[in-house]
């Protein structure tokens, strides 16, 4: 997998909205606000936010067990010879 993106570990800034900031205060993604039910909604947009920030480790572990399959699937055809 070649992907690129900003690499984490990215953080969750409750300031004057909600925002997900990479290193040296980069922002990744502003997680909108609705007016109606605004405690409800603040609550579900830092959830958002945090789910957000998660995804440089998310994409880490997806990576490894990508990884360990491919070895995994190797090691079986091998091991079949």
């Amino acid at each position: 997998m070649n992907a690129k993106y900003t690499a984490g570990p990215w953080t969750v800034l409750d300031h004057h909205g909600v925002h997900v900031l990479a290193e040296g205060g980069l922002t990744i993604a502003t997680v909108a606000h609705q007016i109606d039910h605004a405690r409800v909604a603040g609550r579900v947009q830092v959830e958002n936010a945090r789910l957000i920030a998660a995804a440089p480790d998310l994409c880490a572990v997806v990576q490894k067990l990508l990884s360990a399959q491919k070895c995994a699937g190797s090691c079986l055809e091998f091991s079949e010879m």
